[in-house]
């Protein structure tokens, strides 16, 4: 498991075809809002597994485990370093 942090808010449906279908709808409604878990800038995570352009994560919030299935963007070195500099 590598440790993950979110770099923007994000608003996580696990209703949509490509969650697995064992984590498919089985949010906790009380975590809820508008039909979406918040999922806010530097909120850490444990990532369990990383594809092309996916990642399976591993969220808390309280006591409770949330799953997740994210998208993420890699850049290209040139201009992650034009942020830095």
């Amino acid at each position: 498991m590598w440790a993950v942090e979110l770099k923007r808010d994000w608003k996580y449906l696990d209703t949509t075809n490509d969650v697995p279908g064992a984590w498919r709808g089985r949010m906790p409604p009380d975590l809820l809002v508008n039909g979406r878990l918040p999922l806010f800038k530097k909120e850490p995570g444990y990532m369990f597994f990383q594809g092309n352009t996916t990642a399976m994560v591993f969220f808390f919030k309280g006591t409770k485990k949330i799953p997740g299935k994210l998208q993420f963007i890699t850049r290209c070195l040139h201009l992650q370093t034009n942020d830095l500099i």
